[in-house]
């Protein structure tokens, strides 16, 4: 009985030591904050109105990762996700085609209502690239709801930086102002 009792509380110490460990990639920086190994970005658990929702790795390296945000109020609910992601040889023109492709792929009805450059200040820089809006139709917190979904990509450091941001129509106004003040309270890692 005693080798039992034991032996669940190993599995029970094995599986909450997993659970609080970031996925490949990311350290802990202290504060409830994240940091990317690779860029030196910092993530935060809260920012602003924002709460961090969840950290993912894409490949075994830990070089293509993305951190989502969340506000969850009804009167501006926002989705909010950041990629950083290597370069390799492609484009912005490229990224945002396909950025294209899997909201169309994954949603009906997508109808792009802005195609623009946008600039984004990162310390004493900036840097300009691609920002699309489009609007469709989804399950957005179990509801159908009519969103408007951005998507914006940068080039620094050989690596992309793709936001990606989903709100119902009608938060517009409180969800683009929060959104351009997470973009800018995100700087980017200079490794």
């Amino acid at each position: 009985m005693k080798s039992k009792v034991c032996s669940i509380a190993a599995c029970i110490l094995f599986l909450v030591s997993c659970s609080s460990q970031q996925p490949k990639g990311f350290k802990n920086a202290g504060s409830e904050n994240i940091e990317h190994k690779g860029s030196g970005t910092i993530f935060p658990e809260k920012v602003g109105v924002f709460n961090r929702t969840n950290v993912m790795a894409y490949d075994n390296s830990g070089r293509n990762i993305s951190v989502g945000y969340r506000i969850g109020s009804s009167n501006c609910a926002t989705e909010f996700t950041m990629y950083i992601y290597p370069k390799n040889n492609g484009s912005v023109e490229l990224e945002m085609k396909n950025a294209e492709i899997g909201i169309m792929h994954f949603n009906k009805n997508v109808v792009l209502i802005e195609k623009t450059q946008h600039t984004i200040r990162q310390g004493n820089k900036e840097y300009t690239g691609e920002r699309h809006v489009y609007t469709f139709r989804q399950n957005f917190y179990g509801t159908p709801t009519d969103v408007q979904s951005e998507v914006l990509v940068f080039e620094h450091n050989n690596r992309f930086w793709k936001y990606r941001i989903t709100f119902p129509e009608k938060n517009k106004d409180c969800s683009v102002k929060h959104m351009f003040e997470l973009m800018d309270a995100l700087t980017w890692g200079d490794k």
